[in-house]
């Protein structure tokens, strides 16, 4: 058994320690632009600070991570060959720009974002009306669910929008904001098709981690299938090719995994701290994370 940590210990791979940095990058950027859209300083000067601060934080986790400066060349051809071929076959996204269904809450909100640095808006349409004529556009809480007394919002508007000032006619999303704010970044960057390319780098990248996490628990070849079997099942490539925030807490809740089951085999700290951040990313991204919850619980009893 001591052998068998030992081992571990030294096995981290370049590829395995420059993806950690890269997972670090995208964990504290992630974080940091939720705070700045909640704020409602989502604008570039602020995301590019942001932006040169998780990457320096990514570069010191890099640094301090004692790997093998030397990956092994099936590493190589097994890192390559899951990246690229999820890439292929996520990169064309199923809509060309959606305006109807739950898909298109996501880039419907990031595009607000975009426009007005925050993710609390004044809806227009309720302006000058009455309270009752209000009504006839939204569901009050009281009527949305009549058992419970809700208190943090008003009423629920197009099933995609909270009201929480009706006297104000102050909206919110109903949606977390991870997946949010990065199609905000990337509708700033490439416009307003570039957010649908969000879930198709997130679905490529999760394929990533699972290989590496099927590397920790069992062994490389263990691990490339395992990879390789997510990309070719239907749920990965629906979730990957259409702007849900699915795969975007898929990631991070996978990388939470990875870094708690490497920090239990190496004993690096920095791998206890992203497995943190990332789980706190993933629930900014899917409530449903919480899942993950009873894995921490398992964690901390190994500790």
């Amino acid at each position: 058994m001591t052998e068998n940590v030992h081992h571990a210990s030294i096995d981290v791979t370049a590829h395995e320690a420059a993806w950690g940095a890269l997972a670090t990058a995208l964990t504290t950027w992630g974080l940091l632009a939720v705070g700045l859209a909640q704020a409602g300083l989502f604008r570039c000067w602020a995301l590019l600070a942001a932006w040169l601060f998780a990457c320096a934080l990514g570069w010191v986790f890099f640094r301090a991570q004692p790997s093998n400066p030397c990956a092994p060349r099936r590493e190589t051809l097994f890192f390559a060959l899951i990246l690229i071929t999820g890439l292929l076959l996520f990169a064309w996204p199923a809509e060309h720009f959606p305006l109807l269904g739950d898909s298109a809450i996501y880039p419907n909100t990031a595009a607000l974002l975009v426009r007005t640095g925050g993710l609390t808006y004044h809806y227009d349409p309720l302006d000058g009306l009455t309270w009752p004529q209000k009504q006839l556009f939204y569901v009050p809480a009281d009527r949305q669910l009549p058992h419970m007394q809700i208190r943090s919002y008003q009423g629920l508007l197009y099933g995609a929008y909270y009201i929480i000032d009706s006297g104000q006619n102050t909206i919110v999303s109903s949606r977390p904001p991870l997946a949010i704010v990065w199609m905000g970044l990337l509708g700033m960057l490439l416009g307003a098709q570039g957010m649908l390319y969000v879930t198709p780098l997130f679905g490529a990248a999760s394929l990533v981690v699972v290989y590496f996490l099927g590397k920790r628990l069992f062994d490389e070849g263990t691990g490339a299938l395992a990879g390789l079997w997510l990309v070719l099942s239907f749920p990965q490539l629906y979730f990957s090719r259409t702007p849900y925030a699915e795969v975007v807490g898929q990631f991070f809740v996978l990388t939470a995994l990875y870094s708690w089951v490497t920090y239990l085999q190496t004993r690096r700290f920095g791998y206890c701290g992203l497995g943190i951040g990332s789980l706190t990313a993933a629930f900014a991204a899917r409530v449903d994370a919480i899942l993950a919850l009873p894995t921490l619980f398992l964690f901390a009893a190994f500790l």
